[in-house]
């Protein structure tokens, strides 16, 4: 106990010490704190004065500096403008386009630059002096790429791109180029647009690129002017083709080329100027988007660019129409395409502010189609031809009317266009039935008056026959019968019966050979039987020989009348020469044909080889 007694207060010992050292370090650290707090505060005094002096310093140091930047950029943006200068002034934008057209930039911000400082207002005046002198500079040579790089398309290669009806075939305008390289073109229209105005290049270029398209079209009508009166039109390309070959030397004119072919030249003359003019307008849409790009430029240029030659082609293709006075044919292919390419033309034409023109261009176009579907009719109905074939075949009027009407139903949507435009007032449906019926009408009275004309009746008989048939033969083409079969379902019937009335007529002829057969009560058999061999050799040849220039173009109608003369004459005196084959008398003499020699005839009717 008394150790751990000792031991006890040895700690407490050590502990007094403790807190007496801990107790004299608290109290210098609390005398090093004041003494601390008390120098900040001198500190504080002092150093104050000095921040609000320096920071007074600093803001003149940076007002210097940037009077230095001033004045670095005024040294720099005059040496600029003298460099400029020299340039417009020593060079063109042609050496070197892109240093011409950075330094324009250059000059462009000094100008901004000096704007903001009206003591400079002299020197901005020169700026502007010279800028206006380089935008000068920059449309000139505008002027002078854009007539070196336009050039226009071979006419050839255009008609390459077009189908039988003038439409376009897209995939061939790849190779088509009106701009041999757009590239400085496009720099320069780009930087007048951003930095200058735009009106004097996009004129310029709207004059050269207007008159490209005048240059092309000119071109495919002096290739068409070559073309002679003896130069065939066999399809509606084909024979632009052959002319342009022939007048570029790589093909001959071949003899016996169709006469009339010339008639159609203006019509097809004026389809290809429309269709061309599409192709160059398409063209000149995608050069003017390359070089302006800006939407609304690219519609400024584009409108100023086209409006002349739409003009001249509405005016010249307008005139043509109105002179026109070849086949149908043609005339119908225009009114196809006007109707085809309606909204593209009448957009372009509202656009340039033609609208008249385009309106008049149309109106002619209608009214050309309907006037020859008019006088259709009325050539059928007043025609005085003398004409008529020898062999009483289909008269040629009869095939070229059913061609016209093959034509209008091909065609039904664009005549019935025409029609509700020019006649109807918009029941076009009902007046194209009408109209297949009024030309059918006319035709079977054209076909009566030149019937008559024939001095043998049976001739005459067999002329309407062929031409009947012929006729409802067409009619049952499909889109014939359709439209037919709106208002008139009994016309086939009426055809048949016809057919049938004169193929009778024609058989009276036959009727007379067989009649020698019957023979009279009360005359000697012999006698008789001898008379009408005789009588009948004598009828049999009169008709064959007035026959042998007969001709039925149909193989089944021929074969059908065959059959009838065959019932008609050949049973009757097969039955007559079995009846006197035994007779005791001798009639060899009489008996020039045998029942196989009158069948081998027959068979021979109509047949031209024979």
């Amino acid at each position: 106990m008394q150790r751990k007694l000792i031991r006890e207060e040895e700690y407490l010992k050590d502990v007094k010490d403790s807190l007496a050292k801990s107790k004299e370090l608290r109290t210098n650290i609390s005398s090093i704190l004041d003494n601390f707090q008390e120098r900040i505060g001198r500190l504080n005094e002092t150093i104050t004065p000095l921040y609000q002096k320096t920071s007074v310093i600093q803001q003149k140091q940076q007002n210097v500096k940037k009077l230095l930047n001033i004045i670095d950029a005024s040294i720099q943006f005059y040496g600029k403008t003298m460099e400029l200068e020299n340039t417009v002034r020593d060079g063109s934008p042609a050496q070197n386009l892109d240093e011409f057209l950075e330094k324009m930039e250059s000059l462009k911000e000094a100008m901004a630059f000096f704007k903001s400082h009206r003591a400079y207002e002299s020197q901005r005046e020169n700026m502007k002096q010279t800028f206006e002198s380089g935008c000068t500079c920059l449309e000139s040579e505008f002027a002078t790429l854009i007539k070196t790089e336009t050039t226009p398309l071979d006419p050839m290669k255009i008609v390459d791109c077009l189908d039988d009806d003038y439409e376009l075939l897209h995939f061939r305008l790849t190779g088509l180029k009106t701009l041999k390289n757009p590239e400085k073109l496009t720099k320069i229209a780009r930087w007048m647009f951003k930095n200058a105005s735009i009106a004097t290049i996009r004129a310029k270029y709207a004059a050269v690129r207007s008159e490209n398209i005048n240059k092309t079209l000119k071109l495919i009508i002096e290739q068409q002017s070559v073309l002679t009166p003896t130069q065939s039109r066999v399809s509606k390309s084909a024979l632009l083709k052959t002319a342009l070959k022939k007048a570029a030397g790589r093909q001959s004119i071949q003899p016996g080329e169709n006469l009339d072919a010339s008639k159609d030249a203006p019509v097809n003359s004026a389809l290809l100027l429309l269709a061309s003019f599409l192709i160059l307008t398409q063209q000149e849409t995608d050069v003017s988007t390359i070089v302006f790009e800006d939407v609304s430029e690219v519609a400024n240029v584009f409108r100023e660019t086209i409006a002349k030659p739409l003009n001249n082609v509405l005016e010249r293709c307008t005139v043509i129409l109105e002179q026109y006075e070849g086949s149908f044919a043609s005339v119908l292919t225009m009114a196809r395409f006007a109707l085809r390419n309606l909204n593209q033309l009448q957009s372009l034409a509202e656009n340039v502010n033609e609208s008249a023109t385009y309106l008049a261009f149309n109106r002619t176009v209608f009214k050309k189609t309907s006037q020859m579907i008019s006088d259709c009719i009325d050539k059928l109905s007043n025609d005085n031809g003398r004409f008529i074939p020898n062999d009483g075949n289909v008269h040629q009027v009869t095939a070229e009317t059913i061609n016209f009407l093959k034509m209008l139903a091909k065609n039904r949507p664009t005549v019935s266009q025409v029609l509700e435009v020019t006649i109807t007032g918009g029941r076009s449906s009902a007046h194209f039935s009408k109209l297949f019926a009024q030309i059918l009408a006319a035709l079977g009275l054209n076909l009566k008056n030149k019937a008559a004309s024939y001095q043998d009746e049976y001739l005459s008989a067999l002329f309407m026959l062929n031409n009947l048939n012929y006729i409802h033969s067409c009619l049952q083409d499909e889109a014939i019968h359709l439209i037919l079969a709106e208002r008139h379902d009994q016309l086939s019937t009426f055809y048949r019966s016809e057919i049938k009335t004169y193929l009778s007529k024609y058989l009276e002829c036959w009727s007379k050979v067989t009649a020698v057969f019957n023979l009279a009560e009360g005359v000697d058999e012999r006698k008789a039987v001898r008379y009408c061999y005789s009588n009948f050799n004598r009828e049999f040849d009169a008709v064959v020989d007035s026959q042998k220039n007969f001709c039925v173009a149909d193989v089944q109608m021929a074969r059908e009348i065959r059959r009838s003369v065959k019932d008609l004459v050949l049973r009757p005196y097969a039955d007559f020469c079995s009846r006197h084959t035994n007779d005791s008398y001798s009639i060899d003499r009489q008996l020039k044909y045998d029942v196989e020699s009158i069948e081998i005839i027959i068979n021979r009717l109509f047949d031209a080889s024979s």
